[in-house]
């Protein structure tokens, strides 16, 4: 029962009767299944469109290639397209299939009734449905009608056509026939359908063209016999080619015309200039009769014939022609500008946008997650240039909030002659929970002459059709305009209604990511003005000159409003209505915003935060001395998290200004932390890169966020601002990172991105700015995760490894800095400083200033380092706390005199470069916000990073046969190291005649002396070797060298000077046996006190006279090695101060014990016997070293102080008890 299905070729007219679109037109039909059972479709359509002419469209479906072809052709342009479209996916309409199945079914029920003969009508939507004619017998469609009541909306008549005429092929417009001896011209005008006719009718017919080959009655036609020779011209005409049955094989259904239509068919994504004016959308998106039938021919492809009988696909295929028009033509949008008086009630969805952790598998669309939602109403009256808003949320912070807002922008004549103000602009907030509620009246704002103009642009754009789509059961067409501030609006309307002004939905946009969607009821439009509209009730208790209350809800000026709201405002009072309307309707749900203060974004829950950023580096605080400031750092880079393996990966690069010479420090850097490891890449120049890695274990237990309750942040909401187009909330963190510096967090709520960052040192006292390092971090591009696919891509741009314990790419080409000499990248212990005490009580001399800041803004000691860092060439700074901070370059000398309170720093880290720089600012504020977890943040402050070819102050890590132990460690056996006297101090004091000593005949200072030491304390021996350079003018070179063998109670010396002098002595010294149970083996640097803040330590002397001498020395923060030397004489103020190197815990050689040695090849031949003991001074290096040793008994006291034996004159030379004393 029912038409036949296999095959179906007929004529068909339509007429659409829309309120805003009416249209009509004809055309052919195509239906059938091949051999595989697999349906096939082909349509061709002509209409007649006010904007574009005749125009005409050809349409393929096939099946079994999901391929939908569509020829475009329109008469005013005189142009032609062929585009290949893919079929809408199954997957993503399922709701859709849903409801199809619903109407199959129907058609199922009807088909099994037996009742052929009559109309077959199915409820198509929830208003309209479908009713389908049958001939006599029920073997022919002969029409469809869509009808919403009694109101008919569309309606398709067909007519069979046996294809045993013929089939007709059309050429591309401005085409004739060139054989005008054959050709014969009817000057009656005639439509295409007619002309066809009479061409059949004649057996030597071939061809016809002319005007009326578009498909009008208002041009002439012309047949041409046999073959038509194709010319150009300028008339609008096309040429139809016939081939008749003779010429088809088999004679059968011409199955031919299920061919893509003549010419090229391009894909949709390769097609870069669509028609002109025509925006090139899919035909399925513009009918929702097309996009239906084309699901069902997918749904049966992949499911079986069986699950979509035939009938049903026919039926389908017989509603598309219905939509002819709108597949040529966009639909009209709504007349927006012909509204006066509206009001209508909304509810409104705001989203939050991002994702979280969770992905399911596959990933589903993860970008539209509801934070909250608000309810209301609203009234505009467009011709008063007035609205009203109530908004309603339910849950806050304080409760259920309502708010009110009433604009007028222009008066009517009745509130001039009340003597009402031009413009008013009133808000009343109610909180119902707490009792308490306020109205309060502002100036209407007034617009700006950039806002002016922004607005001016987006409101000449319109309205343009967007796409069909089915909303509360109703297909309705959506429509889209641009709004300010690169916002979109999109609006859902019922086109078939007999209101299709009426709006259902309005979604506001932004970068494709819907930010409120808003659903609309009882729209009503045209109705009576109420002046009760636009005056405040009398239950708002407004009173002229009240001052908000409510500063925190954002209503406290009106300048710090939502830009929505303002651009609405501006709207209202000078816009065009269409333009006023859209605003007003993407401002429903907005003002929710100013209900409760913004809360921190949950930046943790995301998969990944992937960014770009600007950052700018500054030093804070004004200069109080004529010095110029450092130059200001430019940074340009990104950031990329990956949140749910813990790996990070920041870039940065200095920016070069154009023409400019890249400023020192230049270099692009590249940093890559995973859970166990942090790789550092340095590119300086071309083909120049330097990589390193180091080991952090036990980041990865620490060093992710607790997804589930999140980090605990401490930043406070203090505000709006406006960040380039951004309206972003901006956050306080008091004490942020790792030094409590003050952190400000900007973030778009509206587009769910970071705007941007800001450290700033701790503010003093009275709240100005202290020294230190300021960063501002500009975010021009935040990429949003929206799906698995976009996690994916962004991981995989960052190039994060892959392998098990892989700490970078392998195109890095890294090396491990623990196996480097000298290595550029190290991470220092945590607590520690990147700066050290270099001098207490003392400051470096003016000649070396770079920069001075005096007052309070010398707060911390760790500002003043940062400043240091910020300028170029400092390499030292003194600091004073709340005093002065000043910074030094090299060399610095110190200040004769002791300044209280004042002490000098050196950096640890000369040659820290300012990309590194950058980076690390970056993450001490991105702990802060929530970008990264705080131990990753906290690491990350602690990493030195130096330019690779700078290699002052780096110091030397040597590789010891056996582990090397801390200076501080108890069991420390034994111990070497080399060591430089870096300056010898040593105050002007009169002789004993009252005169002062005469300076220097050179000029040049002091001579000072290196050498090395080896320390056995478990058998208390000691080698101590000293040379010295340039001693005088007649003496280059001389060295002196010391043996203490403990056991023996013996103490030799050597003394060479130049190439001819040498001497030997052999002294006796404490040693031999020791009573009791024997020697105690003790580190003498264990017990030393440590001098805060710093990592020096001081060991006093046993034995010195009232305890005057000291020895203090320096321990590496990141080695633990002994780093620096002094000793000092306090009563005297005699000091030499001596760096160290190669400090090793490792057993010396013996030979270096043994005087006699090859290995020390000493030569004495002879040695001199000094008996004399009681002359001999205390020896107070060996007290230091072997206190144990130090027994009254055996040795005398004396008040003088050495590193080696003071001897009476009579034994030495002046030249051999100076060098003795070096």
């Amino acid at each position: 029962v029912g038409p036949a299905t296999d095959y179906m070729h007929s004529s068909y007219r339509f007429s659409l009767d829309r309120t805003n679109m009416r249209r009509s037109g004809e055309g052919e039909i195509w239906f059938a299944f091949d051999q595989h059972g697999l349906p096939l479709f082909r349509l061709r359509g002509l209409a007649q469109s006010p904007r574009f002419g005749d125009g005409e469209i050809t349409i393929v479906a096939d099946a079994s290639q999901r391929k939908m072809y569509a020829m475009f052709k329109l008469g005013e342009l005189h142009e032609g397209q062929c585009i290949v479209y893919d079929f809408p996916k199954v997957s993503d309409n399922l709701q859709r299939i849903a409801k199809l199945r619903s109407r199959m079914a129907q058609v199922h029920t009807w088909e099994q009734s037996g009742e052929a003969d009559g109309d077959l009508t199915i409820g198509w939507s929830g208003k309209y449905s479908m009713v389908f004619s049958f001939a006599p017998g029920g073997q022919e469609v002969r029409g469809v009608d869509l009808r919403s009541d009694q109101r008919v909306v569309k309606t398709v008549r067909l007519a069979r056509k046996d294809d045993a005429d013929g089939r007709w092929t059309a050429t591309k417009p401005n085409t004739l026939c060139n054989d005008k001896e054959g050709t014969r011209k009817y000057e009656k005008a005639l439509t295409l359908h007619q002309c066809k006719e009479l061409c059949l009718k004649d057996p030597k017919c071939g061809a016809i063209y002319g005007a009326s080959s578009m498909g009008t009655a208002s041009g002439a036609c012309w047949l041409v016999e046999g073959t038509c020779e194709e010319g150009h011209t300028a008339a609008n005409f096309t040429v139809w080619h016939l081939e008749r049955t003779a010429a088809l094989p088999g004679g059968g259904p011409d199955m031919s015309a299920f061919a893509p239509p003549g010419g090229q068919c391009l894909p949709r994504e390769v097609v870069h200039d669509p028609l002109a004016t025509v925006e090139l959308r899919a035909p399925h998106q513009a009918s929702s009769a097309l996009n239906d039938l084309l699901l069902v021919m997918a749904a049966s492809t992949e499911e079986g014939s069986a699950k979509w009988p035939k009938l049903f696909l026919l039926l389908l295929a017989c509603t598309v022609p219905g939509d002819v028009a709108v597949l040529i033509e966009d639909p009209a949008p709504p007349r927006l500008d012909s509204l006066h008086n509206v009001i209508f009630k909304y509810h409104t969805e705001i989203m939050k946008l991002g994702g979280n952790l969770s992905f399911s598998d596959p990933a589903a669309d993860i970008s539209e997650h509801i934070e909250h939602t608000s309810t209301g109403h609203i009234w505009f009256g467009l011709d008063w240039h007035a609205f009203r808003l109530t908004d309603y949320q339910e849950e806050t912070k304080v409760g259920p909030v309502t708010i009110n807002i009433l604009a007028k922008s222009r008066p009517d004549i009745e509130s001039l002659q009340q003597g009402e103000r031009a413009a008013m602009l009133i808000a009343h907030v109610n909180l119902s929970a707490q009792g308490e509620a306020q109205c309060v009246e502002y100036e209407y704002p007034d617009m700006q002459e950039k806002d002016k103009e922004v607005l001016m642009t987006v409101a000449t754009e319109g309205l343009q059709f967007y796409s069909v789509a089915e909303l509360r059961g109703e297909d309705c067409g959506i429509f889209v305009a641009p709004l300010a501030r690169e916002r979109w609006i999109h609006i859902w309307v019922d086109m078939e209604s007999d209101n299709p002004d009426a709006i259902l939905r309005s979604e506001i946009r932004k970068g494709g990511q819907v930010l409120r969607r808003t659903e609309i009821q009882d729209w009503q439009a045209g109705l009576p003005v109420k002046t009760t509209e636009v005056v405040p009730p009398k239950e708002w208790g407004c009173q002229a000159g009240t001052k908000p209350d409510f500063a925190h809800l954002g209503l406290k000026e009106v300048d710090s409003w939502s830009a929505e709201l303002l651009d609405t405002l501006h709207a209202v009072r000078g816009m065009t209505k269409t333009f006023a309307v859209l605003e007003i309707l993407g401002l429903a749900g907005d003002v929710n915003l100013m209900v409760e203060e913004p809360a921190l974004p949950e930046l943790w829950s995301l998969p990944a935060i992937s960014f770009n950023f600007a950052a700018f580096l500054w030093s804070a605080g004004s200069t109080s001395r004529g010095k110029s400031l450092a130059p200001r750092s430019y940074v340009d880079g990104r950031f990329i998290h990956d949140q749910r393996t813990g790996w990070l990966l920041l870039q940065g690069s200095t920016r070069v200004e154009e023409g400019n010479t890249p400023a020192p420090g230049h270099a692009n850097v590249s940093l890559l932390l995973g859970p166990n490891s942090v790789a550092m890449r340095i590119q300086k120049g071309e083909g120049q890169t330097e990589c390193l890695t180091l080991r952090t274990e036990g980041l990865a237990a620490k060093g992710t966020i607790d997804q589930q309750h999140g980090p605990t942040l401490h930043g406070s909401f203090d505000g709006v601002e406006h960040i380039g187009d951004l309206q972003c909330n901006r956050f306080t963190f008091p004490q942020g990172g790792a030094h409590n510096e003050s952190v400000k967090f900007w973030y778009s709520e509206e587009q769910g991105s970071v705007c941007q960052l800001q450290t700033l040192p701790p503010p003093t006292q009275s709240g100005g700015d202290s020294t230190g390092t300021g960063a501002l971090i500009y975010v021009p591009m935040w990429r949003h995760i929206y799906s698995r696919q976009d996690y994916e891509v962004i991981v995989k741009e960052a190039g994060f490894p892959r392998i098990a314990g892989q700490a970078a790419p392998a195109s890095w080409q890294c090396k491990e800095a623990e196996r480097e000499l000298k290595p550029w990248l190290h991470l220092d212990k945590p607590g520690a400083k990147p700066f050290e005490l270099y001098l207490p009580s003392r400051d470096c001399q003016e000649s070396s200033l770079l920069s001075q800041w005096s007052g309070p803004a010398a707060k911390s000691a760790h500002g003043c380092y940062e400043a240091c860092v910020n300028r170029p060439g400092c390499a030292y700074f003194s600091f004073r706390v709340h005093t002065d901070c000043r910074l030094y370059k090299r060399p610095c000398r110190p200040s004769e005199h002791s300044v209280i309170g004042m002490d000098i720093f050196m950096r640890r880290n000369r040659g820290f470069l300012p990309a590194a720089h950058a980076l690390v600012k970056l993450a001490e504020a991105a702990g802060s916000v929530g970008l990264m977890s705080a131990p990753m943040s906290e690491m990350l402050s602690r990493l030195v990073v130096v330019a690779p070819d700078d290699e002052a102050d780096l110091p030397v890590v040597p590789t010891p046969a056996e582990p090397t132990l801390s200076v501080l460690a108890p069991e420390v056996e034994h111990f070497s190291f080399q060591y430089s006297a870096a300056r010898l101090i040593k105050p002007d004091r009169p002789d004993k005649s009252g005169k002062l000593p005469a300076a220097s005949p050179t000029g040049r200072p002091p001579p000072l002396g290196s050498g090395v030491l080896h320390v056995d304390l478990k058998g208390r021996r000691l080698y101590l070797r000293s040379a010295v350079s340039h001693f005088s003018e007649g003496i280059d070179r001389a060295e002196s060298a010391i043996i203490f063998s403990g056991d023996q109670g013996k103490l030799f010396v050597r003394t060479t000077v130049g190439a001819h002098f040498q001497e030997c002595w052999s002294l006796k010294a404490p040693g031999g046996d020791i009573p009791g149970d024997g020697p105690k083996i003790r580190n003498p640097f264990a017990g030393a006190k440590a001098i805060e803040p710093s990592m020096w330590y001081e060991v006093p002397v046993p034995g010195s006279f009232q305890l005057q001498q000291r020895i203090s020395f320096r321990v590496g923060v990141s080695t633990e090695a002994l780093e620096a030397l002094r000793l000092e004489d306090l009563g005297e103020g005699d000091a030499v101060d001596v760096n160290i190197s190669h400090w090793s815990t490792s057993l010396p050689d013996g030979e270096l014990f043994d005087p006699n040695s090859e290995k020390l090849d000493w030569g004495c031949d002879t040695w001199t016997e000094v008996k004399d003991t009681v002359q001999l001074p205390h020896w107070h290096v060996l007290e230091v070293f072997f206190p144990d040793a130090a027994d009254p008994r055996r040795l005398p006291r004396a008040p003088a102080f050495g590193l080696g034996p003071q001897i009476s004159a009579q034994t030495m030379s002046d030249v051999q008890r100076r060098l003795l004393s070096v």
